[in-house]
């Protein structure tokens, strides 16, 4: 008879008999339930993602053996309306092998990396199916990734890199459809004659295996050996991230080195869990310093240049730039995050570069070419007027011609000789903007802010700034004169007066406007710093950056389209071989200014040529042409700019000699003499090149428009003097003034937020008591002798400054202004100590 312990033990054995037998039955329920699940999914996962693929073609059989054979094709650089501008010639080294002339470990090392199944499946894997169909339905996983060596080679081949489910679904159809027409030996071959293999040791791009095992090792793919045959298989996933070499053919640095090594280790642990190789050999080849077996750099054969050089470069370099991001964000990659890792961002280059030269794009430009070639003569003709050579240095000129309403460049001057000298002076070096800024950055944000109407009067007078380093700003006009007068804002922008400018700026900073939110939204974010926003000179153009042509010619593009800013771009369209579309431009605009004060700077800046300083140029240009225009120098002549608008196109052009750091003035005496100041040779030559444009195209350049006047632009009669209305008002010392109604006769533009100011003592911005009170003399009530004893006092003074000043040189009027300075000091010391 059994004992109590062991009637215990058969009772847990017969509990534990019947748990084993309800836990066997719920396993194979749980077990069927999933395979039914997942044979769901499947067939959802196939019926959806064919589903995706009902519109696309089907390449037959010789157009797929075709795509994989027909590798490399020139990609065409477009003018606007077609014509060929360039044919960019591939520049891949490849030499196609029979799959029986590459070493069986590449082969059996590739399939063991990237495609276990390879001979077994047709041409896709269930899992990756069902991988895909739960992402789409459940959000769960990635529905990209897992491709067979087929689908690779499909992807390569017939489809772009984009990462979406219907293009997931388009590569496993036309897997399927390869797996038909050939076999795995020929899907093989094709892929290892077709896949990239990142640089060789002269830089250049390497495709197929052959061209890669002798570019890299100096042997043919037959004869590698283990570590070799691991380090090329490895190549295949991210071949220019796993390459041992630079662009320049020289190596990587060692932790970039590292990538590629430490990539060669996963293939070898790869080729000995599928016993591709044995675990001693594993061991060997795991230490083995393949560093050893890269053949040296050397020197990479220079490129052909072609005849429209500069034009070729810059339209290469946007493409390049449009390429790159969008091959990174096809994958999923955030692109500002890849800015900012080079490494990544040069991965994406390389393998746009290579998309460039030899995957046959069709890349569309915005340039008009008549129209890029009459600018290019016409710098031709004017070369030899615009300054003579200096120390070896000639003066450049760069120009962009714009379309105001879409940021289209339709034609450029990058440079005077490509052959001499490369640098590109339209779309890459950033110069000092001198006047032209002004505005930009001052009179156009006055306007939107409601600091003034163009009737706003502002005082010339002499300033004397301490900076932040101790020094003294001391600026002075053109020639370093001061006119000791009040101006109007329009006559101020109108005639370039820099002091006036300076007081606007200062004004503007003062009461906290954000200067720097409207330079980004001209698209001169980049050529200021923003630590140079507090320095008054920035007003004048003095900054330590600079604009492009480009981003200046979009920049006053924005005023005559009515305060619409367009990014400037030079590539419209881009499509594949197949001639679907890759990229279009889209237009980046934002809202610079609002459409009244667009309208009331762009008629100030008519001013230029009306009572400016190109009032000997009013009639140069025909007389359908409505334009605005603006002249800078930077300090000593170094730069030159002439920017122009009409209501449908803008023209910015700037000269000087291409090396800033010599800081080689174009005001040489010999020079003026023989063509003029350089403000006049650049006035003439863009002229020059605005009327031959005019009589190729006079349309395009706007013939017969008109900058339009919005609703919101009001007028209002104002006093000439005070820029405000008529009226009564209180001055200092307990004056007062009369100015009558009939004084208000001279009719003057308004924008939207800027009611008409009232009369008032202090009427112009950067004037001094003393100032106002002179100009305002004929309008004071003169009923109290105290008062007027006062008056005549701080009139007297100021005559005899403005006597003593009057036609003397600007240091003069700087000692004057000192001394007085000391003596008011020194009267109001003495008066507190009394």
């Amino acid at each position: 008879m059994p004992n109590s312990s062991q009637n215990k033990i058969l009772s847990f054995l017969s509990h534990l008999s019947r748990l084993l037998a309800l836990t066997g039955q719920a396993l194979k329920a749980c077990l069927a339930l999933f395979c039914a699940f997942a044979a769901l999914i499947l067939g959802l996962g196939l019926g959806y993602l064919l589903g995706l693929t009902e519109d696309a073609p089907i390449p037959s059989r010789q157009e797929m053996a075709q795509a994989m054979v027909n590798t490399e094709e020139p990609s065409q650089l477009l003018s606007q309306d077609g014509q060929v501008i360039a044919q960019v010639q591939p520049d891949i080294r490849r030499e196609n092998i029979p799959l029986d002339q590459v070493n069986p470990l590449i082969v059996n090392g590739l399939v063991a990396t990237e495609d276990e199944h390879f001979f077994d499946h047709p041409g896709f894997v269930p899992s990756a199916i069902i991988r895909a169909a739960a992402s789409y339905l459940f959000g769960i996983g990635n529905p990209s990734g897992g491709s067979t060596l087929s689908q690779q080679l499909i992807k390569q081949t017939l489809l772009t890199n984009e990462v979406s489910l219907a293009r997931k679904a388009k590569e496993l159809l036309l897997a399927i459809r390869l797996e038909k027409f050939f076999t795995k030996e020929q899907i093989l071959e094709a892929y290892l004659n077709f896949s990239s293999f990142g640089r060789n040791a002269r830089g250049e791009n390497v495709a197929g295996i052959e061209a890669a095992s002798q570019g890299l090792f100096g042997k043919k793919a037959a004869d590698v050996n283990i570590p070799q045959a691991a380090f090329l298989v490895g190549l295949a996933q991210n071949p220019y991230s796993y390459t041992p070499y630079q662009q320049n053919g020289k190596f990587k640095p060692e932790e970039q080195m590292k990538l590629g090594i430490d990539r060669m280790t996963e293939v070898l642990e790869r080729m000995r869990i599928e016993e591709v190789i044995s675990e001693e050999e594993f061991q060997a080849a795991k230490t083995y310093d393949i560093r050893q077996d890269f053949i040296p750099s050397e020197e990479k054969a220079p490129e052909s240049q072609d005849p429209n050089s500069f034009l070729f470069q810059a339209l290469k370099r946007e493409s390049l730039f449009i390429l790159t991001q969008s091959l990174a964000e096809a994958r999923g990659e955030d692109w500002e995050a890849v800015k900012k890792q080079p490494e990544r961002l040069a991965n994406y280059y390389d393998e746009a570069e290579q998309a460039f030269k030899n995957r046959g794009l069709e890349i569309q430009s915005t340039v008009q070419l008549d129209l890029h070639q009459t600018l290019e003569a016409k710098l031709q003709q004017n070369a030899g007027r615009l300054g003579s050579p200096r120390q070896g240095d000639i003066v450049q000129n760069g120009a962009v011609l714009i379309d105001n309403h879409t940021g289209a460049i339709l034609a450029f001057t990058a440079g005077v000789d490509y052959s001499k000298q490369q640098t590109d002076h339209a779309f890459s070096t950033r110069r000092s903007p001198g006047s032209t800024i002004k505005p930009l950055l001052t009179y156009g944000p006055a306007l939107q802010e409601g600091l003034i109407s163009p009737a706003t009067r502002l005082a010339d007078n002499y300033i004397r700034t301490q900076e932040e380093d101790g020094s003294y700003y001391e600026p002075s006009n053109y020639g370093q004169t001061i006119s000791n007068q009040i101006v109007t804002a329009r006559q101020a922008l109108a005639q370039s007066l820099n002091n006036p400018t300076v007081h606007l700026y200062q004004t503007l900073v003062q009461e906290g406007a954000d200067l720097k939110s409207y330079m980004d939204n001209l698209g001169l974010g980049q050529a200021i710093g923003d630590h140079e926003y507090q320095n008054l000179a920035l007003s004048l153009g003095g900054t330590q950056t600079g604009p492009t042509v480009a981003e200046m010619a979009a920049a006053y593009a924005a005023i005559a389209n009515g305060g619409i800013y367009h990014k400037p771009h030079l590539i419209q369209s881009i499509r594949d071989r197949h001639g679907k579309l890759y990229y279009q431009a889209q237009s980046e605009n934002k809202r610079a200014f609002n459409s009244d004060v667009a309208y009331i700077l762009a008629d100030m800046l008519k001013s230029v040529k009306i009572e400016g300083l190109w009032q000997d140029h009013q009639e140069a240009l025909p007389a359908d042409l409505d334009w605005l225009v603006k002249t800078g120098t930077s300090e000593g002549y170094i730069d030159s700019w002439v920017v122009g608008s009409t209501p449908a196109v803008s023209l910015a052009s700037w000269i000087g000699y291409d090396n800033p750091s010599i800081q080689q003035s174009l005001d040489q005496a010999d020079d003026n003499q023989a063509f003029g100041r350089p403000s006049d040779r650049h006035a003439k030559y863009w002229l020059s090149a605005m009327n031959t444009l005019y009589a190729n195209n006079a349309q395009l350049l706007g013939a017969g428009q008109h900058f339009d006047r919005p609703d919101s632009v009001r007028e209002f009669s104002i006093v000439e003097k005070t820029g405000q209305a008529a009226g009564d008002f209180p001055g200092p010392y307990q004056s007062r003034y009369h100015i009558p109604a009939e004084e208000a006769k001279k009719t003057e533009l308004f924008p939207q937020n800027m009611p008409l100011p009232n009369a008032s003592f202090n009427y112009a911005i950067g004037a001094e008591l003393d100032e106002l009170a002179f100009e305002l003399e004929d309008y004071r009530i003169k009923d109290s002798d105290a008062t007027n004893q006062r008056f005549r006092s701080i009139l007297q003074s100021y005559r005899r400054r403005l006597e003593r000043a009057f036609n003397r040189p600007f240091n003069a009027i700087k000692g004057i202004k000192e001394k007085e300075d000391q003596a008011s000091s020194d009267r109001s010391n003495a008066s507190e100590a009394a």
